[in-house]
């Protein structure tokens, strides 16, 4: 895979003395055994599978990062790629990729068995079957909202997603209560307060007593039949007309990012990523402004325009990111490692 060692430059390896890796989610370490049982965070059934990421990336769903390709200099840059046939727009040549899967494998194997009972997919069927363009194909996905729901199938036809709870609840809870805590206490010794020891000590228990954390682990990856048709496409077909796609004057982003990548721009495309999703629930009739604001009064004097500053920063501080706004329940998506295709590789590795 060329150039990957600049992706493993920038990855920050935290790994245990017997083997087991670790994340740092903020200010919680988090270990491979407690979220998936494991010694590590690879992608199954992948034999090319990146070193986990330390420092997670935010994902706004468990397949957000399949489909893209990554910077050769600086993970968090990446481009839309193959996951641009997720939109509405008509892209003809990745279209041709997604309506010839979805004509030759995904209606027959996945949706007909999906939509038994559903006598309007079948008038879906016959005319998405008699259509004899990909962008007619596309239009019958996208231009009518009753067809939205086939749409959301076939798109979810092509991943292959296994998920399971942690396997050590407990323990990432406290790491994650610890985070928290962390970021608390940081924060009230900056303020140089008198009675610091007390606001401490009232804080700790408050998420402690008023905090839970749950969590799932999703092995997230294109089905290989899906990538198959990826390969054959990006390899034996694309790679051939390569001049032709760089030479056409009416480029789409989807075409401009493929001579990206095949000119050596970007250093993987990710077929399968491992996705940490955390669930944070908070008691928030306990966890208030006024309740942390009579804690920092009983324990210590300040102006009332330092007691706002303060409360509303510490009230910010119990969210893992700092922009806790007292929502009752918060749920972010983590990518801590990626795969690639091999073959794959080879369209940008010419």
């Amino acid at each position: 895979m060329k150039n990957l060692f600049l992706f493993f430059a920038i990855l920050t390896i935290h790994t245990l003395s017997y083997g087991q890796e670790t994340i740092r989610l903020y200010n919680a370490t988090l270990k491979s055994t407690d979220i998936n049982g494991t010694k590590n965070f690879k992608v199954k059934n992948f034999p090319e599978t990146s070193k986990k990421i330390s420092d997670p990336l935010l994902s706004q769903t468990p397949i957000y990062w399949i489909g893209k390709i990554l910077s050769q200099n600086n993970l968090r840059q990446h481009k839309t790629f193959l996951d641009l046939a997720n939109e509405e727009t008509f892209y003809p040549l990745l279209d041709s990729i997604d309506m010839n899967f979805y004509s030759n494998y995904a209606l027959r194997n996945i949706l007909d068995k999906q939509f038994a009972k559903d006598e309007k997919y079948n008038a879906f069927r016959k005319a998405f079957k008699s259509a004899t363009t990909n962008k007619q194909k596309k239009s019958l996905l996208t231009d009518d909202l009753d067809n939205s729901i086939y749409f959301a199938a076939l798109i979810n036809s092509k991943y292959q997603v296994d998920s399971t709870s942690m396997s050590n609840s407990t323990e990432v809870e406290k790491q994650i209560k610890l985070g928290i805590k962390l970021s608390l206490d940081t924060l009230v010794m900056s303020k140089n307060l008198t009675g610091n020891a007390g606001i401490l000590a009232e804080l700790d228990k408050m998420v402690d007593k008023n905090i839970t954390v749950k969590g799932y682990y999703f092995d997230v990856r294109y089905s290989k039949e899906y990538l198959s048709k990826v390969i054959y496409f990006l390899t034996k077909k694309y790679s051939v007309d390569i001049a032709k796609i760089k030479s056409a004057t009416d480029k789409d982003q989807f075409t401009s990012t493929l001579i990206d990548f095949y000119d050596h721009k970007y250093s993987a495309m990710i077929a399968g990523s491992a996705i940490l999703k955390i669930t944070i629930d908070y008691n928030v009739t306990k966890i208030s402004r006024d309740s942390i604001s009579a804690i920092i009064s009983a324990n210590a004097q300040i102006p009332k325009v330092d007691l706002a500053k303060i409360t509303g920063d510490l009230h910010a501080a119990f969210g893992l990111d700092k922009t806790f706004k007292g929502e009752a329940k918060t749920e972010n998506y983590y990518c801590v490692s990626y795969a690639y295709d091999g073959d794959i590789e080879t369209f940008g590795n010419h």
